[in-house]
């Protein structure tokens, strides 16, 4: 994993307590799954939301 070197690295070459590197891997993997889940619910909402504009724009069409 990418994220874990980097982590190591910057610990190495600035002395970052080990703890607080853990919480904040920990933080950013707990982002990273919200995010997942958002992009997931947005994707859902998304088809709604055009199938609404479609159905919007036939109705408009049929009116006129």
């Amino acid at each position: 994993m990418c994220l874990c070197r980097n982590v190591i690295a910057a610990r190495e070459k600035e002395g970052v307590d080990v703890d607080e590197l853990a919480h904040l891997l920990h933080r950013y993997l707990r982002f990273d799954d919200e995010m997942l889940q958002v992009a997931v619910q947005w994707r859902d909402c998304f088809h709604l939301i055009e199938q609404y504009n479609d159905e919007q724009v036939r109705l408009t069409e049929s009116v006129t």
